[in-house]
């Protein structure tokens, strides 16, 4: 699943450039596919995934030409929002899982 993610953040990064569209706009596609990655993943892989599409965002949407360089708050708020929200949608669907998993279990035991 992270070399999807990695597919469709480079995808992305193309159309950004391509179009000529913000920053603002290549970031917020960027976390839009970085979460919805994530959710289908776990918690260890969704931060890989993050990284992933920080490195890409980077690269490609910020700096083009897969330039990568440090831009401070910039970069920072973007990876710390990254992390934060792969980590609360792999969350929220292992905790889901869990509650159908268990849910499934004491139906069975009541029959």
């Amino acid at each position: 699943m992270v070399g999807i993610t990695f597919a469709a953040q480079l995808a992305w990064a193309a159309a950004v450039v391509t179009f000529d569209l913000s920053f603002l706009v290549g970031s917020v596609g960027t976390l839009v596919i970085a979460t919805f990655a994530a959710w289908w993943l776990t918690i260890p892989t969704s931060l890989v995934a993050a990284a992933v599409s920080f490195l890409v965002a980077d690269g490609f949407v910020q700096d083009q030409m897969g330039q990568l360089s440090w831009n401070g708050s910039h970069d920072a708020l973007l990876l710390l929002a990254l992390v934060v929200l792969s980590v609360i949608a792999a969350s929220i669907h292992g905790e889901l899982i869990d509650e159908a998993r268990r849910s499934r279990i004491k139906e069975t035991s009541r029959s």
